[in-house]
């Protein structure tokens, strides 16, 4: 019991923060502002706690299922040499691998995946994702048909049906806010630049999409979204997002021992489906159709 006080009274004034960050060719315009935000954003909340507050950060950067796997940089403490580590992955970065991708849809599913990995180390009291995207994930049902008329056309995603009653994201939801007790999720909608489709105008195609991992994550309080179009507005909400989830764990009475030990008897393989994982889900509800443990849907032809 001492040290599992100890343990918390060292977390007390810590958080594990994730960048989940579509990487494709479409984000090419601002792969030089997000990185800048991305230390914008650390640097805010470190200056907020005056400097007396363990930040461990992470990135999961992602393209498409035909392409590369997410490149992953596990939460790393924001040491000298951490800092250092972390700004050399994201030079590392390079935007616009996916420039043979055959559709706009993106590996969402494949990075929610890789968030939820035992890899990242999730482990301080506060947890927090910032998910950075212009398009959606595979499915039809990620896909916001008014944002533009391409949005229905067949060549827009190549595997529509993919996850198709949403059984596979609400699995991902799960495992992040149970298993991984992750407490807030913010996303940024980045809207897309297109001169030939739409000339002079910025289009958000990922609303619907963030409806949907609301709706698999079943509690709208741990879920913000937030609009590029005013970085300094979106950057004083995000700040005050995370300032107020550090706030409120600083205590650190989490189930932190419990989850991290491989004795407790809580999965984790991908499903995350043990009755001990379950009944910890008492605010998340599995979307309409849903049918949990059915397995991975299969992508359409």
């Amino acid at each position: 019991m001492e040290r599992e006080w100890q343990n918390a009274a060292s977390k007390s004034l810590s958080t594990d923060l994730l960048f989940i960050m579509d990487v494709t060719y479409s984000m090419i315009p601002y792969a030089d502002e997000l990185k800048k935000q991305i230390r914008y954003i650390v640097s805010n909340v470190e200056r907020s706690f005056n400097y007396d507050i363990t930040i461990r950060m992470g990135v999961v950067a992602y393209t498409d299922v035909t392409l590369s796997p997410p490149a992953v940089l596990p939460l790393t403490e924001m040491t000298t040499e951490g800092k250092a580590e972390i700004e050399a992955f994201l030079e590392r970065l390079i935007f616009g691998s996916n420039h043979q991708a055959q559709d706009p849809a993106e590996d969402v599913h494949g990075a929610l995946e890789a968030a939820g990995a035992s890899e990242i180390g999730w482990r301080s009291a506060s947890r927090a994702i910032v998910h950075m995207a212009d398009s959606p994930g595979h499915g039809t049902r990620l896909h916001d048909e008014t944002a533009h008329d391409d949005v229905r056309q067949p060549w827009y995603d190549q595997l529509p049906n993919y996850d198709e009653h949403g059984n596979l994201l609400f699995k991902l939801m799960k495992k992040l806010f149970v298993l991984r007790q992750v407490q807030k999720y913010c996303f940024i909608h980045i809207p897309i630049k297109d001169p030939i489709r739409f000339p002079g105008e910025e289009r958000i195609f990922t609303r619907t999409m963030f409806k949907k991992l609301q709706e698999a994550c079943g509690n709208h309080g741990m879920m913000a979204e937030v609009e590029w179009n005013n970085p300094q507005e979106m950057m004083l909400q995000m700040g005050k997002f995370l300032r107020e989830n550090i706030m409120e764990w600083r205590g650190g009475s989490r189930l932190v021992e419990r989850i991290d030990d491989p004795s407790s008897g809580m999965s984790d393989s991908p499903d995350s489906d043990s009755n001990e994982a379950s009944s910890y889900a008492t605010d998340i509800v599995p979307p309409e159709n849903c049918v949990v443990g059915s397995g991975r849907d299969v992508c359409g032809a």
